[in-house]
C-alpha cells in the first residue's frame, strides 16, 4: 500500500491574526497498486505541462491546491478518475476543538491529528508492504518522534513492523504528494470557504471524511 499525507490550513489558536485559519484539514492518499501511483505521477506531469504551455515567462515545476486552476484539476482528475485509489482525511473546527492536555506544540497536535487519520487505515493482509510518503517539513527530532508514533499505528496492523517504511520528501521533487495537496485544498475549501466547486468533482474517491 502507498499513502502520501498532505495538509491545509495551519495550527494556530490566535484567530486576532488575519491568517489564521477557521479549519485544519489533514488528507492521504491511499492506493494498493503501483500501477495507480504511476497513473497519477504521468497525469500531475501532463497537468503541469498543460500549465507551462500557457506560460511565456515563468516556468512552474509544482501543483499547489491553492492557485493550481480547476480547469486544470480537473484535467488531471479526468486522468486518474479510473484508478484503484481513494482519500482519508480529517477536519478540526479549531474553534470547537478541545485540546487534549498533553498537547503543548503545533508538532504534537500535527502527530496526533496523524494518528487519529492514519488509524483509520485498513490492512487487507498482514504481509503487505506499506509506504508512507509525508511533505519533509520536520527537524530530524521531529521526524523521528512522527515516524515512532505513525509506526505505532500499524504494529496491529503488519506482521512486521519492517514492513512499513515511512520517507519524508520535499513535495517540489514527488508528484505524489502535489496531487494529494490538491485534494486536501478542496477539502479545506469546502469548510473554510464554503466553496464545493472543487471539491465535488472529487467527492465519490472520498472514503473517510472524519472530524477530530
Amino acid at each position: 500500500m502507498y499513502i502520501f499525507l498532505d495538509e491545509s490550513g495551519d495550527l494556530g489558536f490566535d484567530f486576532t491574526k488575519h491568517k489564521t485559519s477557521k479549519f485544519f484539514v489533514m488528507t492521504l492518499l491511499t492506493s494498493k497498486n503501483q500501477h495507480s501511483i504511476k497513473t497519477i505521477n504521468l497525469a500531475a506531469h501532463k497537468a503541469l505541462r498543460k500549465i507551462n504551455q500557457k506560460l511565456k515567462k515563468d516556468f512552474i515545476n509544482e501543483l499547489k491546491g491553492a492557485n493550481t486552476p480547476i480547469n486544470i484539476k480537473k484535467y488531471f482528475l479526468n486522468k486518474i478518475i479510473g484508478d484503484e485509489w481513494c482519500l482519508y482525511s480529517v477536519i478540526i473546527d479549531k474553534e470547537k476543538f478541545r485540546m487534549p492536555k498533553y498537547i503543548n506544540t503545533p508538532n504534537h497536535l500535527y502527530n496526533h491529528v496523524a494518528i487519529h487519520l492514519f488509524n483509520k487505515i485498513e490492512i487487507d493482509n498482514p504481509q503487505s508492504i506499506v509506504v508512507v510518503t509525508a511533505d519533509k517539513c520536520k527537524t530530524e527530532r521531529e521526524i523521528d518522534e512522527f515516524n515512532r508514533q505513525i509506526g505505532e499505528c500499524f504494529y496491529s496492523k503488519l506482521s512486521s513492523i519492517d514492513n512499513l517504511t515511512i520517507k519524508h520528501k520535499h513535495s517540489h521533487d514527488d508528484k505524489l504528494l502535489q496531487a494529494v495537496d490538491l485534494f486536501c485544498n478542496g477539502l479545506y475549501n469546502k469548510y473554510e470557504h464554503e466553496d464545493l466547486s472543487w471539491y465535488n468533482c472529487f467527492s465519490n474517491k472520498i472514503y473517510i471524511e472524519d472530524w477530530l
